[in-house]
Protein backbone atom coordinates (compact mmCIF):
# COMPACT_ATOMS: atom_id res chain seq x y z
CA UNK A 1 0.00 0.00 0.00
CA UNK A 2 0.83 3.29 -1.28
CA UNK A 3 2.71 4.80 2.30
CA UNK A 4 2.17 8.75 1.20
CA UNK A 5 -2.34 7.38 0.76
CA UNK A 6 -1.99 5.91 4.63
CA UNK A 7 -0.60 9.26 5.75
CA UNK A 8 -3.24 11.34 3.90
CA UNK A 9 -5.73 9.26 4.85
CA UNK A 10 -4.87 9.77 8.65
CA UNK A 11 -4.35 13.23 8.59
CA UNK A 12 -7.56 14.10 7.03
CA UNK A 13 -9.71 11.02 9.00
CA UNK A 14 -7.57 11.71 12.47
CA UNK A 15 -5.77 14.77 12.62
CA UNK A 16 -8.37 16.17 10.41
CA UNK A 17 -11.69 15.58 12.44
CA UNK A 18 -11.27 16.82 15.47
CA UNK A 19 -14.17 15.67 17.20
CA UNK A 20 -13.27 11.80 16.22
CA UNK A 21 -9.96 12.51 17.57
CA UNK A 22 -10.96 13.67 20.49
CA UNK A 23 -13.40 10.85 21.10
CA UNK A 24 -11.20 8.29 19.95
CA UNK A 25 -8.88 9.71 22.63
CA UNK A 26 -11.67 9.53 25.13
CA UNK A 27 -12.35 5.89 23.82
CA UNK A 28 -8.98 5.13 24.58
CA UNK A 29 -8.62 6.57 27.69
CA UNK A 30 -11.88 5.32 28.93
CA UNK A 31 -10.93 1.19 28.07
CA UNK A 32 -7.11 2.21 30.05
CA UNK A 33 -9.25 3.08 33.40
CA UNK A 34 -11.15 -0.56 32.77
CA UNK A 35 -14.44 0.81 31.51
CA UNK A 36 -16.38 -2.02 29.85
CA UNK A 37 -16.63 -1.78 26.22
CA UNK A 38 -19.98 -0.60 25.90
CA UNK A 39 -19.16 2.30 28.68
CA UNK A 40 -16.20 3.58 26.53
CA UNK A 41 -18.55 3.16 23.55
CA UNK A 42 -21.01 5.68 25.46
CA UNK A 43 -18.12 8.31 26.51
CA UNK A 44 -16.99 8.24 22.67
CA UNK A 45 -20.40 8.99 21.32
CA UNK A 46 -20.69 12.01 24.33
CA UNK A 47 -17.12 12.73 23.35
CA UNK A 48 -17.85 13.13 19.45
CA UNK A 49 -21.23 14.99 19.44
CA UNK A 50 -20.03 17.27 22.66
CA UNK A 51 -17.16 18.43 20.48
CA UNK A 52 -19.51 18.86 17.28
CA UNK A 53 -21.81 20.93 19.26
CA UNK A 54 -18.65 23.25 20.75
CA UNK A 55 -17.97 23.70 17.52
CA UNK A 56 -21.08 24.66 15.82
CA UNK A 57 -21.11 27.38 18.77
CA UNK A 58 -17.60 28.59 18.03
CA UNK A 59 -17.81 28.31 13.90
CA UNK A 60 -21.53 30.19 14.46
CA UNK A 61 -19.80 32.78 16.78
CA UNK A 62 -16.86 33.48 13.79
CA UNK A 63 -19.15 33.84 11.00
CA UNK A 64 -21.68 36.10 12.69
CA UNK A 65 -18.67 38.45 13.77
CA UNK A 66 -17.13 37.85 10.41
CA UNK A 67 -19.41 40.69 8.57
CA UNK A 68 -18.74 43.55 11.08
CA UNK A 69 -14.82 43.03 10.98
CA UNK A 70 -14.61 43.68 7.00
CA UNK A 71 -17.21 46.13 7.11
CA UNK A 72 -15.18 48.10 9.98
CA UNK A 73 -11.92 47.20 7.57
CA UNK A 74 -14.02 48.85 4.65
CA UNK A 75 -14.90 52.02 7.16
CA UNK A 76 -11.74 52.35 8.09
CA UNK A 77 -9.49 51.84 5.12
CA UNK A 78 -6.63 49.24 3.62
CA UNK A 79 -4.19 49.78 6.82
CA UNK A 80 -6.85 47.84 8.74
CA UNK A 81 -5.69 44.42 9.56
CA UNK A 82 -7.98 41.21 10.70
CA UNK A 83 -6.47 39.37 13.08
CA UNK A 84 -8.10 36.25 13.16
CA UNK A 85 -7.46 32.25 13.92
CA UNK A 86 -9.52 30.93 11.48
CA UNK A 87 -9.13 34.11 9.16
CA UNK A 88 -5.58 33.37 9.24
CA UNK A 89 -5.38 29.86 8.41
CA UNK A 90 -7.36 30.95 5.04
CA UNK A 91 -4.63 33.46 4.15
CA UNK A 92 -1.59 30.52 4.66
CA UNK A 93 -2.65 28.83 1.07
CA UNK A 94 -2.62 32.41 -0.33
CA UNK A 95 1.07 33.17 0.96
CA UNK A 96 1.99 29.26 0.09
CA UNK A 97 1.08 30.04 -3.12
CA UNK A 98 2.27 33.32 -4.02
CA UNK A 99 6.03 31.86 -2.50
CA UNK A 100 5.58 28.67 -4.72
CA UNK A 101 5.80 26.32 -1.28
CA UNK A 102 4.53 23.26 -0.73
CA UNK A 103 1.85 22.72 1.70
CA UNK A 104 2.42 19.20 2.48
CA UNK A 105 5.37 20.42 4.18
CA UNK A 106 3.66 21.67 6.99
CA UNK A 107 1.72 18.34 7.45
CA UNK A 108 4.86 16.67 7.96
CA UNK A 109 6.15 18.61 9.86
CA UNK A 110 2.17 18.36 11.91
CA UNK A 111 2.74 14.54 12.41
CA UNK A 112 6.41 14.49 13.48
CA UNK A 113 6.02 16.95 16.43
CA UNK A 114 2.70 14.85 17.77
CA UNK A 115 4.80 11.59 17.58
CA UNK A 116 7.82 13.24 18.92
CA UNK A 117 6.18 14.74 21.50
CA UNK A 118 4.98 11.67 22.54
CA UNK A 119 8.10 9.80 22.97
CA UNK A 120 9.41 13.02 25.03
CA UNK A 121 7.06 12.21 26.96
CA UNK A 122 7.45 8.57 27.51
CA UNK A 123 11.24 9.57 28.09
CA UNK A 124 10.30 12.32 30.44
CA UNK A 125 12.51 11.55 32.92
CA UNK A 126 15.27 12.74 30.60
CA UNK A 127 13.70 15.40 28.64
CA UNK A 128 11.48 16.83 31.79
CA UNK A 129 8.53 16.79 29.32
CA UNK A 130 5.21 16.26 30.70
CA UNK A 131 2.93 16.87 28.23
CA UNK A 132 1.35 15.90 24.38
CA UNK A 133 -1.00 17.92 22.70
CA UNK A 134 -3.89 16.07 21.68
CA UNK A 135 -6.34 18.88 20.67
CA UNK A 136 -6.68 18.37 16.71
CA UNK A 137 -7.46 22.01 16.14
CA UNK A 138 -4.77 23.37 17.93
CA UNK A 139 -2.19 21.21 16.75
CA UNK A 140 -2.93 22.02 12.56
CA UNK A 141 -3.25 25.59 13.64
CA UNK A 142 0.20 25.49 15.37
CA UNK A 143 1.76 23.82 12.41
CA UNK A 144 -0.05 25.98 9.46
CA UNK A 145 1.03 28.75 10.96
CA UNK A 146 4.51 27.89 11.84
CA UNK A 147 5.03 27.12 7.46
CA UNK A 148 3.44 30.70 7.00
CA UNK A 149 5.87 32.55 9.96
CA UNK A 150 9.07 30.78 8.31
CA UNK A 151 8.31 31.58 4.59
CA UNK A 152 7.25 34.91 4.84
CA UNK A 153 10.46 35.61 7.47
CA UNK A 154 12.87 33.70 5.22
CA UNK A 155 11.54 32.86 1.79
CA UNK A 156 14.38 31.27 0.37
CA UNK A 157 14.57 28.78 3.45
CA UNK A 158 15.33 24.95 1.63
CA UNK A 159 12.73 22.58 2.69
CA UNK A 160 14.46 20.58 4.81
CA UNK A 161 15.34 23.82 7.35
CA UNK A 162 11.42 24.29 6.91
CA UNK A 163 10.36 21.64 7.91
CA UNK A 164 12.71 21.45 11.02
CA UNK A 165 11.11 25.20 12.00
CA UNK A 166 7.33 23.86 11.57
CA UNK A 167 8.99 21.23 14.27
CA UNK A 168 10.65 23.38 16.67
CA UNK A 169 7.85 25.82 16.32
CA UNK A 170 5.56 23.23 17.96
CA UNK A 171 7.66 22.13 20.57
CA UNK A 172 8.36 25.68 21.51
CA UNK A 173 4.38 26.50 21.59
CA UNK A 174 4.27 23.19 23.94
CA UNK A 175 7.05 24.30 26.47
CA UNK A 176 4.09 27.05 28.21
CA UNK A 177 1.66 24.27 28.16
CA UNK A 178 4.38 22.71 30.53
CA UNK A 179 4.93 25.58 32.30
CA UNK A 180 1.14 26.02 33.71
CA UNK A 181 0.91 22.69 34.38
CA UNK A 182 0.85 22.64 38.20
CA UNK A 183 -1.65 25.94 37.80
CA UNK A 184 -4.36 24.02 35.59
CA UNK A 185 -3.81 20.99 37.78
CA UNK A 186 -4.81 23.39 41.03
CA UNK A 187 -7.80 24.93 38.59
CA UNK A 188 -9.25 21.61 38.00
CA UNK A 189 -8.27 19.56 41.38
CA UNK A 190 -6.02 17.17 39.37
CA UNK A 191 -8.30 16.40 36.46
CA UNK A 192 -5.21 14.87 34.77
CA UNK A 193 -4.62 17.44 31.66
CA UNK A 194 -3.20 20.91 30.88
CA UNK A 195 -3.97 23.65 28.43
CA UNK A 196 -2.18 24.12 24.78
CA UNK A 197 -3.93 27.17 23.81
CA UNK A 198 -3.44 30.83 22.26
CA UNK A 199 -2.82 32.48 25.63
CA UNK A 200 -0.76 30.03 27.89
CA UNK A 201 2.02 32.54 28.49
CA UNK A 202 -0.40 35.32 30.07
CA UNK A 203 -1.93 32.39 32.03
CA UNK A 204 1.44 31.75 33.22
CA UNK A 205 2.59 34.91 34.16
CA UNK A 206 -1.49 35.65 35.67
CA UNK A 207 -0.74 32.34 37.96
CA UNK A 208 2.77 33.97 38.94
CA UNK A 209 1.49 37.22 39.54
CA UNK A 210 -1.42 35.62 41.11
CA UNK A 211 0.81 33.66 43.83
CA UNK A 212 2.58 37.11 44.76
CA UNK A 213 -1.23 38.87 45.22
CA UNK A 214 -1.99 35.80 47.85
CA UNK A 215 1.41 35.52 49.31
CA UNK A 216 1.10 39.33 50.89
CA UNK A 217 -3.18 39.04 51.22
CA UNK A 218 -1.51 36.36 54.23
CA UNK A 219 0.90 38.83 55.04
CA UNK A 220 -1.64 41.36 55.79
CA UNK A 221 -4.40 40.04 56.12
CA UNK A 222 -6.23 41.33 53.53
CA UNK A 223 -8.31 38.87 51.97
CA UNK A 224 -8.41 39.45 48.07
CA UNK A 225 -11.28 40.74 46.10
CA UNK A 226 -12.59 38.52 43.41
CA UNK A 227 -15.71 39.21 41.24
CA UNK A 228 -17.81 36.37 42.82
CA UNK A 229 -17.83 38.40 46.02
CA UNK A 230 -19.57 41.57 44.72
CA UNK A 231 -23.37 41.86 45.57
CA UNK A 232 -24.15 43.89 42.91
CA UNK A 233 -28.19 45.80 42.89
CA UNK A 234 -30.94 43.93 42.15
CA UNK A 235 -31.15 44.79 38.41
CA UNK A 236 -28.15 43.55 37.78
CA UNK A 237 -28.82 39.88 38.56
CA UNK A 238 -29.84 39.67 35.32
CA UNK A 239 -26.14 39.78 34.61
CA UNK A 240 -25.91 36.14 36.81
CA UNK A 241 -27.43 34.91 33.59
CA UNK A 242 -24.37 34.05 30.93
CA UNK A 243 -26.64 34.25 28.50
CA UNK A 244 -28.57 37.24 29.01
CA UNK A 245 -25.05 39.20 29.93
CA UNK A 246 -22.79 37.69 26.86
CA UNK A 247 -26.06 39.09 24.67
CA UNK A 248 -25.97 42.57 26.56
CA UNK A 249 -21.86 43.13 26.08
CA UNK A 250 -22.43 41.88 22.05
CA UNK A 251 -25.24 44.52 21.37
CA UNK A 252 -23.51 47.24 23.63
CA UNK A 253 -19.80 46.82 21.82
CA UNK A 254 -20.42 45.66 18.64
CA UNK A 255 -23.57 47.14 18.42
CA UNK A 256 -21.66 50.49 18.84
CA UNK A 257 -19.16 48.79 15.33
CA UNK A 258 -22.39 47.99 13.53
CA UNK A 259 -23.46 51.53 14.24
CA UNK A 260 -20.24 53.24 13.24
CA UNK A 261 -19.81 51.72 9.89
CA UNK A 262 -24.05 51.77 9.10
CA UNK A 263 -25.83 49.56 7.57
CA UNK A 264 -24.61 50.10 4.02
CA UNK A 265 -21.30 49.26 4.67
CA UNK A 266 -22.30 45.58 6.73
CA UNK A 267 -25.03 44.77 3.91
CA UNK A 268 -21.81 44.18 1.40
CA UNK A 269 -20.72 41.51 3.75
CA UNK A 270 -24.12 40.18 4.92
CA UNK A 271 -26.42 39.15 2.84
CA UNK A 272 -29.14 37.88 5.55
CA UNK A 273 -29.99 41.27 6.39
CA UNK A 274 -32.23 42.24 3.57
CA UNK A 275 -34.80 44.65 4.05
CA UNK A 276 -34.38 44.28 8.05
CA UNK A 277 -35.19 47.23 10.37
CA UNK A 278 -30.92 48.86 10.87
CA UNK A 279 -31.61 48.48 15.26
CA UNK A 280 -33.81 45.35 14.49
CA UNK A 281 -31.03 43.62 12.83
CA UNK A 282 -28.27 44.93 15.64
CA UNK A 283 -30.66 43.28 18.22
CA UNK A 284 -30.70 39.89 16.53
CA UNK A 285 -27.42 40.18 16.03
CA UNK A 286 -26.62 40.30 19.48
CA UNK A 287 -28.79 37.50 20.50
CA UNK A 288 -26.98 35.49 17.59
CA UNK A 289 -23.96 35.39 19.92
CA UNK A 290 -26.62 34.88 23.05
CA UNK A 291 -28.05 31.43 21.14
CA UNK A 292 -24.24 30.30 20.46
CA UNK A 293 -23.24 30.62 23.99
CA UNK A 294 -26.14 28.16 25.25
CA UNK A 295 -24.78 26.08 22.26
CA UNK A 296 -20.99 26.72 23.45
CA UNK A 297 -22.08 25.51 27.18
CA UNK A 298 -23.93 22.54 26.62
CA UNK A 299 -21.21 21.18 24.35
CA UNK A 300 -18.38 21.50 26.76
CA UNK A 301 -20.55 19.99 29.65
CA UNK A 302 -21.13 17.12 26.90
CA UNK A 303 -17.36 16.34 26.73
CA UNK A 304 -15.53 17.93 29.96
CA UNK A 305 -17.00 14.75 32.42
CA UNK A 306 -16.15 12.39 29.95
CA UNK A 307 -12.63 13.95 29.09
CA UNK A 308 -11.58 14.44 33.07
CA UNK A 309 -11.75 10.55 33.73
CA UNK A 310 -10.49 9.17 29.80
CA UNK A 311 -7.35 11.54 30.45
CA UNK A 312 -6.47 9.97 33.89
CA UNK A 313 -6.50 6.70 32.05
CA UNK A 314 -4.73 7.76 29.14
CA UNK A 315 -2.39 9.34 31.24
CA UNK A 316 -1.47 6.63 33.60
CA UNK A 317 -1.58 3.84 30.91
CA UNK A 318 0.03 5.55 27.97
CA UNK A 319 1.78 8.32 28.76
CA UNK A 320 3.61 7.41 31.98
CA UNK A 321 2.28 9.85 34.04
CA UNK A 322 2.56 12.56 31.59
CA UNK A 323 -0.69 14.77 30.55
CA UNK A 324 -2.44 15.41 27.78
CA UNK A 325 -2.19 19.08 26.59
CA UNK A 326 -5.98 20.12 25.59
CA UNK A 327 -8.12 22.91 24.14
CA UNK A 328 -8.47 25.86 26.97
CA UNK A 329 -12.52 25.35 26.69
CA UNK A 330 -11.92 21.75 28.93
CA UNK A 331 -11.40 24.17 31.70
CA UNK A 332 -14.69 25.93 31.25
CA UNK A 333 -16.28 23.06 32.91
CA UNK A 334 -14.15 23.80 35.80
CA UNK A 335 -14.66 28.09 36.70
CA UNK A 336 -15.37 28.81 39.97
CA UNK A 337 -17.58 31.91 38.38
CA UNK A 338 -18.94 31.39 34.95
CA UNK A 339 -19.54 35.82 34.47
CA UNK A 340 -15.78 36.09 34.96
CA UNK A 341 -15.51 34.48 31.33
CA UNK A 342 -17.85 37.47 29.74
CA UNK A 343 -16.50 40.27 31.97
CA UNK A 344 -13.25 39.29 30.24
CA UNK A 345 -14.57 39.12 26.87
CA UNK A 346 -15.88 42.36 27.65
CA UNK A 347 -13.01 44.11 29.20
CA UNK A 348 -10.21 42.98 26.56
CA UNK A 349 -13.04 43.95 24.09
CA UNK A 350 -13.35 47.38 25.35
CA UNK A 351 -9.65 47.92 25.48
CA UNK A 352 -8.58 46.20 22.24
CA UNK A 353 -10.89 48.53 20.25
CA UNK A 354 -9.42 51.01 22.24
CA UNK A 355 -6.06 50.88 21.10
CA UNK A 356 -7.44 49.92 17.71
CA UNK A 357 -8.99 53.82 17.48
CA UNK A 358 -5.88 55.02 19.05
CA UNK A 359 -4.21 53.99 16.11
CA UNK A 360 -6.32 54.87 13.73
CA UNK A 361 -6.42 58.32 15.49
CA UNK A 362 -2.65 58.65 15.26
CA UNK A 363 -2.42 58.08 11.99
CA UNK A 364 -0.07 54.41 12.21
CA UNK A 365 0.68 52.22 9.34
CA UNK A 366 -1.53 49.67 10.38
CA UNK A 367 -4.85 49.55 12.55
CA UNK A 368 -5.56 45.89 14.13
CA UNK A 369 -9.08 44.68 14.50
CA UNK A 370 -9.26 41.80 16.69
CA UNK A 371 -11.42 38.20 15.66
CA UNK A 372 -13.88 36.79 17.91
CA UNK A 373 -11.95 33.82 19.10
CA UNK A 374 -9.02 36.04 20.08
CA UNK A 375 -11.67 38.13 22.10
CA UNK A 376 -13.69 35.48 23.47
CA UNK A 377 -11.09 32.47 24.24
CA UNK A 378 -7.74 34.20 24.75
CA UNK A 379 -8.88 37.12 26.68
CA UNK A 380 -11.98 35.20 28.74
CA UNK A 381 -9.81 32.57 29.79
CA UNK A 382 -7.37 34.67 31.15
CA UNK A 383 -9.59 36.65 33.00
CA UNK A 384 -11.27 33.63 34.54
CA UNK A 385 -7.28 32.32 35.78
CA UNK A 386 -6.34 35.90 36.99
CA UNK A 387 -9.72 36.32 38.76
CA UNK A 388 -9.07 32.66 40.36
CA UNK A 389 -5.85 33.34 41.13
CA UNK A 390 -5.50 37.43 42.08
CA UNK A 391 -8.93 38.79 41.94
CA UNK A 392 -10.56 41.79 39.97
CA UNK A 393 -6.98 44.01 39.51
CA UNK A 394 -5.36 41.43 38.45
CA UNK A 395 -8.35 40.38 36.01
CA UNK A 396 -8.41 44.15 34.58
CA UNK A 397 -4.40 44.20 34.28
CA UNK A 398 -3.99 40.94 32.49
CA UNK A 399 -6.82 41.54 29.89
CA UNK A 400 -5.36 45.06 29.20
CA UNK A 401 -1.70 43.67 29.04
CA UNK A 402 -2.93 40.86 26.47
CA UNK A 403 -4.93 43.79 24.48
CA UNK A 404 -1.18 45.43 24.16
CA UNK A 405 0.67 42.15 23.00
CA UNK A 406 -2.35 41.46 20.73
CA UNK A 407 -3.34 44.74 19.07
CA UNK A 408 -0.12 46.60 19.10
CA UNK A 409 2.80 43.94 18.99
CA UNK A 410 0.38 41.30 17.00
CA UNK A 411 -0.88 44.12 14.61
CA UNK A 412 2.91 45.06 14.05
CA UNK A 413 4.74 41.66 13.23
CA UNK A 414 2.09 40.85 11.27
CA UNK A 415 2.50 44.18 8.78
CA UNK A 416 6.48 43.96 9.12
CA UNK A 417 5.60 40.26 7.69
CA UNK A 418 3.67 41.95 5.04
CA UNK A 419 0.94 39.76 4.76
CA UNK A 420 -1.54 42.87 5.30
CA UNK A 421 -2.24 42.82 1.34
CA UNK A 422 -4.10 39.90 2.78
CA UNK A 423 -6.51 41.58 4.52
CA UNK A 424 -5.29 40.00 7.54
CA UNK A 425 -3.48 37.20 9.40
CA UNK A 426 -3.87 34.68 12.62
CA UNK A 427 -1.91 35.70 15.28
CA UNK A 428 -2.09 35.00 19.41
CA UNK A 429 -1.05 36.67 22.39
CA UNK A 430 1.66 33.70 22.59
CA UNK A 431 2.80 33.77 18.89
CA UNK A 432 3.28 37.62 19.08
CA UNK A 433 5.36 37.53 22.26
CA UNK A 434 7.10 34.17 20.58
CA UNK A 435 8.07 36.06 17.31
CA UNK A 436 9.66 39.05 18.74
CA UNK A 437 12.41 37.00 19.76
CA UNK A 438 12.03 34.18 16.56
CA UNK A 439 11.96 37.12 13.79
CA UNK A 440 15.17 38.63 14.55
CA UNK A 441 16.95 35.71 15.23
CA UNK A 442 16.26 33.90 11.94
CA UNK A 443 16.83 37.31 10.14
CA UNK A 444 20.19 37.34 11.51
CA UNK A 445 21.20 33.49 11.71
CA UNK A 446 19.19 31.89 8.76
CA UNK A 447 18.25 28.66 8.92
CA UNK A 448 21.00 28.34 12.00
CA UNK A 449 18.36 30.38 13.69
CA UNK A 450 16.04 27.12 13.87
CA UNK A 451 18.38 25.41 15.85
CA UNK A 452 17.92 28.27 18.61
CA UNK A 453 14.22 27.84 18.54
CA UNK A 454 14.84 24.26 19.42
CA UNK A 455 17.58 24.63 21.93
CA UNK A 456 15.35 27.35 23.78
CA UNK A 457 12.34 24.63 23.57
CA UNK A 458 14.12 21.85 25.21
CA UNK A 459 15.56 23.47 27.65
CA UNK A 460 13.04 25.65 29.31
CA UNK A 461 11.24 22.39 31.32
CA UNK A 462 14.88 21.65 32.33
CA UNK A 463 14.89 24.91 34.03
CA UNK A 464 11.45 24.55 35.42
CA UNK A 465 12.34 20.98 36.94
CA UNK A 466 15.83 22.20 38.58
CA UNK A 467 13.99 24.92 40.13
CA UNK A 468 11.17 22.28 41.33
CA UNK A 469 13.03 19.15 41.56
CA UNK A 470 10.98 17.56 44.47
CA UNK A 471 7.45 18.11 43.31
CA UNK A 472 7.88 18.64 39.45
CA UNK A 473 7.12 15.02 38.75
CA UNK A 474 4.30 14.82 41.47
CA UNK A 475 1.95 17.13 39.77
CA UNK A 476 1.29 14.65 37.30
CA UNK A 477 1.97 11.35 38.89
CA UNK A 478 0.00 11.97 42.51
CA UNK A 479 -1.72 14.87 42.84
CA UNK A 480 -2.94 14.12 46.33
CA UNK A 481 1.17 14.07 47.29
CA UNK A 482 1.17 17.26 45.45
CA UNK A 483 -1.02 18.94 46.93
CA UNK A 484 0.10 18.27 50.65
CA UNK A 485 3.55 18.82 49.56
CA UNK A 486 2.43 22.53 48.65
CA UNK A 487 0.09 23.07 51.43
CA UNK A 488 -2.95 23.32 48.70
CA UNK A 489 -6.22 22.95 50.59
Amino acid sequence: MDFSKIVSWILTNVFGNVPMFMGLLVFIGLLCCGKKFYEALAGFIKAVVGYMVFNVASSGMTSTLRPILFAMQTKLGQNVIILDGYYGMSVVKDVAATLNRAMSIYTVGMCIVFFLTLLMVYFKKITKLRCVNIAGNTINANAMMAFAFCILILPEIPDGWLLAFVVAFGLLNLVPANMILEDVQEFTDGAGFTVFHAETLSIWLACRLGDMIQKKSKETGKPIKRWGDIEFPGWLSIFDDITVSSTLVMLVVFGAFMVIVGKENLAQFDSSMGAKEFPLYIFQTACTFGCYIVILTTGIRMFVSELTVAFNGFSDKLLRGGVPAVDVACTLGFMPNPQVLTIGFFTGTVCCTLLSFICFALKMPFVAIMGFTSLFFEQGSIAVFADWKGGIKLQLFMNALCSVLQVLLGGFIVYTLGVAKYGGFGITSNWAVMLAGIIPTLKVAGPVGVVVVFVVALAIPWIQYLRNKDTYFLAVEDWDAYKEAKGIE
